[in-house]
């Protein structure tokens, strides 16, 4: 790239306003701070140094100047980083030679070159898909006179670096022959293709192979023409084919992309949550589609996201409900997405109580990796409730003086400090009975009596015995940041069950579907609002009034 023009682009950009664009800043000081996009965190530890124009994660070590983030955030090579960042600041740029972007521009002429909608019409309109898709898509066709050979011959080296021709002791052969083209686009160029047989070739679809410039682990069609809808709703389906993509974008849902070939994978779920918040998924009903989809649910967990899943009547694909039915029918089966737990709570009552060990093993593990404690808690509930299966007691912290040293849950944290008026005061500015569940009653007797007594208590709920004395042995902390944090946590772990109580809700939203979801939508908008908030901030006097000791 010309190093002018990148130096023109950090003259009229500022990395605050660039970086500000994709996430949320807080200025803290002399810079900004915001919760890391690149990895899942509780505490910021992301920040933005506007003097020396330079961002820095202190949780995973990402870091490097507004270039560096645009291309990790788009997930772009470094030439369309510049492009991007070019066109922000109104500057045009022309190309130097390099190796990444001589590959990205011969793949964008060789997508010119085998555009051809005339020839993949019949196709499309066989399968019901929108006639525009073909220009939105760039869909294309190489038959025997639109071979590569012929047309970039003194490039066939590239090429084969590419996955676009083969070698062998004959020489370069082309492999998209007699294939519908599916260029897959970042940004705006294509950094691969994927092939589907028009004539029944064995392989019906191949995909570019692995280069400089194309990771199949990574690549997603249709996330290109998507991203702007995703970012808008925070919700993105995810198919398995390339015509189920354009089939859902006919049926009027623009924000789906599709995996390359390849099962769906953590940086596939990674780069998807960085622009939306609930995962949608849509494959195949055979054996092979629900294992996939199981996958990938355990995949999303791992990032604190219980992913839905859309069962298409019949167990057709998306395409082919397109085809039988009409737009009408899969627009309602994606609309009524039923979340993974509950989806497999139903497949597995079918299937032997090994199988169910299985699949309760296998959730529960994927949950640890969660790194936030409530969402781990609420989620490990919902897997616990769905089944029928009994949650053992949940444990945290051990307290000096608890019997035979157990452990004991942050609700009973919280009961000695109900105990004292001065505690209980401030605890109650910020929890309600709602936030109690294990302790629900007990913890209406105790802040309904003014001097709650624990013989009496102990004689009235004697399954809370145990730990009812074990708290008056405990010394209270003497600074409120324990008390705070103990309220806050029980907050926000209600505030999460309410969000995916409400998901729940949305997945099973009948009567006006429209105005139905557009309520939830925005009850849900609320929630993530207040959670954020209370993700973020750790001041406590700015959210809750009177809790600073006078």
């Amino acid at each position: 790239m010309q190093k002018e023009i990148i130096e023109r682009i950090k003259n009229q950009l500022d990395i605050v306003d660039v970086i500000g664009r994709y996430i949320g800043l807080t200025k803290k000081g002399v810079s900004y701070s915001a919760l890391c996009p690149f990895h899942t965190e509780k505490t910021p530890s992301f920040t933005v140094n506007p003097s020396m124009q330079i961002f820095k994660c202190f949780g995973c070590g990402a870091g490097g100047d507004m270039f560096e983030f645009v291309r990790m955030y788009e997930s772009v090579g470094f030439v369309e980083a510049v492009e991007i960042l070019a066109e922000t600041a109104g500057i045009a740029i022309k190309q130097d030679n390099g190796v990444e972007y001589e590959y990205l521009m011969l793949n964008n002429e060789i997508m010119e070159y085998w555009l051809d909608g005339d020839a993949v019409k019949s196709f499309i309109s066989e399968r019901h898909i929108d006639h525009g898709l073909i220009d939105t898509y760039k869909i294309g066709y190489c038959d025997k006179n639109r071979l590569l050979l012929p047309k970039f011959e003194n490039k066939a080296q590239m090429m084969n670096e590419l996955g676009l021709v083969y070698k062998d002791r004959d020489g370069y052969h082309d492999r998209f022959v007699d294939r519908m083209i599916f260029p897959i686009i970042q940004h705006r160029y294509p950094i691969g293709f994927g092939g589907r047989t028009m004539i029944g070739n064995a392989a019906k679809y191949i995909n570019s192979k692995d280069s400089d410039i194309y990771h199949k682990s990574e690549a997603l069609f249709g996330l290109g023409q998507a991203k702007t809808d995703i970012r808008k709703n925070k919700v993105v389906y995810i198919v398995e084919g390339y015509t189920d993509a354009m089939a859902y974008v006919t049926a009027g849902i623009k924000a789906v992309v599709a995996t390359c070939g390849t099962a769906c994978t953590k940086n596939h779920i990674r780069l998807l949550l960085r622009y939306a918040d609930t995962l949608i998924l849509s494959y195949d009903n055979d054996r092979a589609g629900v294992s996939a989809e199981y996958r990938t649910c355990l995949l999303a967990l791992k990032y604190g996201v219980i992913a839905s899943v859309v069962r298409i009547p019949h167990g057709k694909d998306p395409n082919k409900t397109l085809i039988d039915d009409g737009p009408a029918v899969l627009l309602k089966a994606a609309e009524n997405a039923i979340p993974f737990h509950i989806y497999y709570k139903n497949l597995f009552s079918r299937c032997t109580v090994k199988e169910r060990l299985r699949f309760f093993s296998e959730t529960t593990n994927a949950v640890k990796y969660i790194q936030d404690d409530a969402v781990r808690t609420v989620i490990t509930d919902e897997i616990y409730n769905t089944l029928g299966i009994e949650k053992p007691h949940k444990t945290t912290i051990t307290k000096k003086g608890n019997p035979a040293g157990r452990m004991i849950t942050i609700e009973q944290q919280a009961i000695p400090y109900l105990f004292d008026k001065r505690y209980r005061s401030k605890m109650l500015k910020i929890v309600g009975p709602e936030d109690f569940v294990e302790n629900h009653d007990l913890f209406l007797e105790i802040i309904n009596n003014d001097q709650p007594n624990v013989n009496d208590l102990s004689v009235k709920y004697p399954k809370y015995e145990q730990y009812l004395y074990a708290s008056t042995q405990i010394s209270l902390a003497k600074n409120m940041d324990k008390l705070y944090a103990i309220a806050m946590h029980l907050r926000k772990r209600t505030l999460l069950r309410e969000m995916y109580a409400l998901e729940l809700q949305m997945a099973s939203s009948t009567g006006d579907v429209a105005e139905s979801l557009s309520q939830k939508w925005q009850l849900k908008h609320d929630l993530l609002v207040v959670l954020s908030k209370l993700n973020t901030e750790k001041n406590v006097t700015h959210i809750v009034d009177g809790w600073k000791e006078q």
